[in-house]
């Protein structure tokens, strides 16, 4: 939650209101916790889903085409190459470390 800025004090009070639900839409007098000062008050909430296929959420992910990454600049390391993979549907992504420039491993899910 976002603290309520006094305009008189410049004090911020987050305990003032309970539940932005309450104020918001429409101009609200609150009182400052530090002034004592009345002031209008009026909140926008928002609400943010976030859905993602069921089949990712039981582990049931559909992964892209493999691709190599190469890194020969690994300082005081040996070279080594990464193959990934990323989810269609989700941020999910499997990783695999080999030898510089290897083949991906037959092990390699398809």
């Amino acid at each position: 939650m976002t603290d309520i800025e006094c305009p008189y004090c410049g004090a911020k009070d987050d305990d003032c209101v309970s539940d932005l639900w309450e104020i918001e839409g429409e101009d609200n007098e609150l009182e400052c916790g530090a002034c004592k000062k009345q002031i209008i008050v009026n909140a926008e909430v928002s609400v943010t889903y976030d859905a993602r296929r069921m089949d990712c959420a039981e582990n049931s992910h559909e992964y892209g085409d493999w691709k190599r990454y190469d890194y020969d600049y690994a300082y005081e390391h040996e070279k080594y190459s990464l193959w990934a993979r990323d989810c269609k549907y989700c941020d999910d992504s499997e990783i695999i470390k080999t030898a510089y420039k290897a083949d991906l491993p037959s092990s390699a899910g398809e």
